[in-house]
């Protein structure tokens, strides 16, 4: 019985390329998670949602090498 579509006889090729599997795998989606919450923080800092100085800040503090 598939637990997720990967485990499908139907749809698992749908994720067959090493492109795609790389795009997926974890490190990957947390870096692109961090790229994008960085961005907004730096956008909210130009915009005056957050304090100017935090959204640089944050983008600082945070990198996807230092993920375990």
């Amino acid at each position: 019985m598939p637990v997720s579509v990967i485990d499908s006889r139907i749809y698992r090729n749908l994720f067959g390329t090493e492109d795609i599997r790389l795009l997926f795998e974890d490190k990957s989606y947390a870096y692109y998670m961090i790229t994008v919450e960085t961005a907004l923080a730096r956008a909210q800092s130009k915009l005056g949602v957050i304090p100017e100085h935090i959204g640089d800040a944050i983008t600082a503090g945070c990198h996807a090498s230092k993920l375990e």
